[in-house]
């Protein structure tokens, strides 16, 4: 007579693994970037920076749009959620919002002749990037089987390490940190400080308290030693600290993300040990080697189609006017 065993309340299994974490990573930098692409254009004497921004703002939604097909199952047949299109799951929804997205910051760093970008484009291209926001905190939270992702502060997290990421990338292709940079990277090596912040937030959920390991406080842990590298000489090393600021806003989003699989409704074990860890894993390590590469290409390709010599001609003009004016 065949004997059976029946188990309950066991860890949920991962559904998610390195491309999920990877992919929203990207989305909300390019978002963030996007939006402060928005703002930097606004003055005339920061075009330069704002070309810069709307540079990041496209190569991470380009790189964000590939680790998320590559997080499907089956990433070569992307093109029927075009062929056939729906919009009863947030996943078709983002299907069609990063695009948007991309459409609308194009118009951001298109050269002009006089440098100046209509505000009017700010419009849609802020619209479209708090869409991008929308569609990766509401695809989270719509996943109802995990209890960390059901917490209202995670839209916040999102956003703020979204924008962090923002000021890291700017600082690693900044060519320079005088003028409309000066601020830069002091503004990455503050956003690193607040990643550190929002990943000590997510505490582990009721129930899971009491059973955390020091693992579960690993993230915010690496992302308050990469805010003191950051801060360290931020002007003088300010690609150093836009990749520790980097870093840190990635340790939220595999916290958040990655390791917050672990705590499943109907489960009463975890291992936040085996989920912090799966980071450095060969498969991981190579996606991850992986997305760098493929920003990294995408950055120095938009670099070459959209300079921003243009706008930083016009920033220095205005700046001559202005000191003229002074003197």
């Amino acid at each position: 007579m065949p004997s059976f065993m029946e188990l309950s309340n066991i860890a949920p299994p991962e559904v998610w693994g390195v491309w999920e974490p990877l992919a929203f990573f990207f989305l909300t930098a390019g978002a963030g970037a996007a939006i402060l692409a928005c703002a930097a254009l606004w003055r005339r004497a920061s075009a330069g920076a704002g070309r810069l921004f709307g540079v990041v703002a496209l190569a991470s939604g380009l790189a964000g749009q590939a680790c998320l097909l590559m997080g499907l199952e089956q990433p070569l047949r992307a093109y029927e959620l075009y062929l056939r299109p729906h919009f009863i799951s947030w996943t078709a929804w983002g299907g069609f919002l990063i695009p948007l997205c991309l459409l609308c910051t194009v118009p951001l760093v298109w050269p002009r002749r006089k440098g100046r970008v209509h505000p009017l484009w700010f419009l849609p291209a802020i619209g479209a990037a708090c869409a991008v926001f929308i569609y990766a905190d509401s695809e989270i939270m719509d996943c109802v089987g995990r209890v960390l992702w059901a917490r209202p502060l995670l839209p916040m997290g999102f956003i703020l390490a979204g924008l962090s990421a923002a000021f890291g990338f700017a600082c690693l292709m900044a060519p320079r940190t005088d003028g409309a940079f000066s601020l830069l990277p002091w503004a990455s090596a503050a956003a690193a400080f607040v990643c550190a912040l929002a990943a000590l937030a997510f505490r582990a959920p009721e129930g899971f308290a009491r059973f955390a390991t020091y693992w579960w406080h690993a993230p915010e842990t690496i992302c308050l030693i990469a805010a003191v590298i950051a801060a360290i000489r931020p002007r003088r090393w300010f690609r150093l600290t836009g990749a520790m600021t980097c870093v840190s806003a990635f340790m939220v989003f595999w916290k958040i993300i990655h390791m917050g699989q672990a705590f499943g409704r109907n489960a009463s074990t975890f291992s936040d040990a085996a989920a912090f860890l799966d980071i450095v894993s060969p498969g991981s390590l190579l996606i991850l080697a992986g997305g760098a590469g493929l920003w990294l290409a995408l950055a120095l390709l938009l670099s070459m189609l959209f300079p921003w010599n243009a706008a930083r001609s016009e920033e220095r003009r205005v700046g001559k006017e202005c000191r003229s004016r002074w003197s």
